[in-house]
């Protein structure tokens, strides 16, 4: 029994790290995309407020 128990302790471990290896990964690429992103000339210059159409009661268009 302890011996199973030790081994399911080890599997465990392995896909903790696994599973950590894998979100770092994830992390660092979405890092990658926003800063490529950000790099991005503004192609829109309207507000946020104006992109979604309220006006200066905040009411939508």
């Amino acid at each position: 029994m302890i011996l199973a128990l030790k081994e399911r302790l080890r599997r465990l471990q392995r896909q903790s790290h696994t599973t950590a290896n894998k979100q770092a990964a994830l992390v660092n690429r979405l890092d990658q995309i926003a800063l490529r992103c950000a790099g991005r000339p503004i192609s829109d210059r309207r507000s946020a407020e104006e992109i979604l159409g309220y006006n200066a009661t905040s009411l939508s268009l």
